[in-house]
């Protein structure tokens, strides 16, 4: 039941988008610094049959970290946190959609034009850590060793907040890329009474928590099983 934020991750849309030209200062491309990181990752999601590949970017921008991800026909970015926590999101796709989150305090605050209609909202989201990109969110979960956390996703397709839950749940093998390494499992539910219906999983490497594949289901009863799976490094 997800989409991705870099990855699929609901029948919904796990993902982070380009600005919209509205004022976000820590979105304008600053120059690289010599000790800012930046990494470019490549993915191929399928379900049944379909597939496509998608670009995940990741760059360091002073104490900010500015996720990018590129889709055949949408562009997501995540201005985020050190510890994994969004801060803003911009999502640019067809038809006609360039929508703006920003979290200011306890409220989420959503502009912009989604499918040719104006919007202009605020969510209440307390004192949850908000998951925009949850493939950096959750790695960063993993990364400070932190069993099980409660967050927030806007769903892209309606712009309206999910409650989830994600914990870890293990380490294990996985081959990838023809070579076996240790990885850490972890798995997501929503945070609501269907929650017993739906999770997924994620796996990230262990040494570097880069995050290697997701499998669930990403639409109701009968949809074909998703799975995402890192195609370069």
């Amino acid at each position: 039941m997800m989409r991705r934020s870099g990855t699929r991750v609901f029948c919904l849309a796990f993902v982070a988008a380009t600005s919209l030209g509205l004022a976000v200062p820590s979105f304008t491309p600053a120059k690289q610094q010599p000790e800012q990181q930046s990494k470019t990752l490549r993915y191929r999601e399928q379900t049944g049959k379909a597939a496509h590949t998608y670009i995940w970017k990741l760059e360091e921008q002073g104490e900010h970290v500015l996720i990018t991800l590129e889709e055949p026909e949408a562009t997501f970015t995540n201005l985020c946190a050190p510890d994994g926590a969004t801060l803003a999101w911009n999502m640019v796709s067809s038809p006609h959609t360039n929508v703006h989150a920003e979290r200011k305090a306890d409220m989420l605050h959503v502009q912009g034009t989604f499918q040719g209609k104006p919007v202009d909202k605020a969510l209440r989201l307390g004192d949850k850590p908000w998951f925009q990109s949850v493939t950096f969110s959750l790695g960063r979960m993993v990364a400070l060793e932190r069993g099980k956390t409660e967050f927030w996703f806007l769903r892209s397709d309606e712009l309206e907040l999910l409650g989830m839950w994600a914990e870890r749940a293990g380490s294990e093998q996985m081959v990838t890329d023809g070579q076996t390494v240790m990885v850490e499992k972890v798995r997501i539910k929503l945070d609501s009474l269907i929650a017993a219906f739906w999770e997924a999983s994620y796996w990230f490497r262990q040494s570097d928590q880069v995050f290697l594949r997701y499998r669930g289901v990403n639409g109701p009863p009968g949809t074909d099983e998703t799975v995402i799976e890192l195609q370069s490094d």
